[in-house]
């Protein structure tokens, strides 16, 4: 029984050297001049342990965005393939206010961009490409992150747990039943 017990453990200390699975970060940002917001996700995992979240470093693997439109440029939608850089500052809650983290996503029509700087005391610029006018918020990004699923190892480690608490009340209750 032992040599059982012994396998469970290393199964799941083998389970837990697992790399990390990809987290999904939500992601608004409003108050652009003549209104319109925007909204998305990415999805990444800081695998070189910067600090960081980066598409430079291949750290994004998904990633949407939308803008709801305002009174000059019209709503559109953005996916992995618009998307040019993104660094995020993991746990910091916002892209705009780190120096360093930023957003740069385009089309062949509209470009948004997120970081400091962008305008005069500005945090977003949104560009329409087609008559050049340029929208910007002084708002940063307010990123969330999405309630994590537990891992593989996780339910691994609860299964061993439970096993374990089940084979020491079975163990006591048959040293129970043979003092009677």
């Amino acid at each position: 029984m032992k040599k059982v017990i012994s396998a469970m453990v290393l199964l799941g200390m083998v389970l837990l050297t697992k790399p990390v699975q990809a987290q999904v970060y939500y992601f608004t940002q409003s108050g652009f001049d003549g209104g319109g917001t925007i909204s998305g996700t990415f999805t990444g995992v800081d695998s070189n342990i910067d600090g960081s979240i980066s598409s430079v470093d291949g750290e994004v693997s998904g990633y949407t965005l939308s803008f709801t439109g305002n009174s000059a440029i019209g709503g559109f939608t953005h996916s992995y393939t618009n998307l040019g850089i993104l660094i995020y500052k993991d746990g910091s809650g916002e892209i705009g206010s780190v120096s360093g983290d930023a957003i740069r996503s385009q089309d062949y029509t509209n470009t948004y961009f997120a970081m400091i700087g962008v305008g005069e005391g500005m945090k977003g610029a949104i560009r329409n490409w087609d008559n050049g006018d340029i929208y910007y918020t002084p708002n940063v990004v307010l990123v969330s992150i999405s309630a994590p699923a537990p891992e593989p190892s996780t339910w691994a480690l609860m299964g061993i747990g439970g096993f374990l608490a089940a084979f020491r009340l079975r163990k006591s209750a048959i040293a129970s039943a043979i003092s009677i």
